[in-house]
């Protein structure tokens, strides 16, 4: 946070347009004071939803890092043996429903540069 950032709310009240322009072109939250004391964080629109997507992308990093650490330590389930458990449950038969489709074969012979007919 930069001290230029801190404004009263007074100021902010009264010059708003001044501080929506300044908010859209540094991307920067502005602090606003009462009496002093640090009350309130305004951020441009387009700023927040960046610091959303950043923290998105923090929490998935955190979930994969906290998952390989269990893994390491001999915890959990292969994903086939928890698939298996998965249609075992709700009762799913899988004899006769995976096809030769375009799709399959392209996956089967293996990905290169020709496209798959999807049709």
């Amino acid at each position: 946070m930069h001290r230029e950032d801190i404004y009263s709310l007074t100021d902010f009240q009264r010059h708003a347009k001044e501080h929506m322009a300044r908010l859209k072109q540094t991307g920067r939250p502005e602090v606003l004071t009462v009496n002093g004391k640090a009350e309130l964080v305004v951020q441009d629109a387009a700023a927040y939803q960046k610091l959303l997507e950043l923290i998105d992308r923090i929490e998935a990093i955190e979930g994969i890092r906290q998952g390989l650490e269990s893994m390491h330590r001999g915890e959990g389930r292969p994903a086939a043996e928890v698939f298996h458990s998965i249609l075992k449950f709700f009762q799913v038969d899988i004899t006769g429903m995976f096809r030769m489709t375009s799709s399959a074969r392209y996956f089967k012979d293996g990905v290169d540069s020709r496209r798959p007919n999807w049709r």
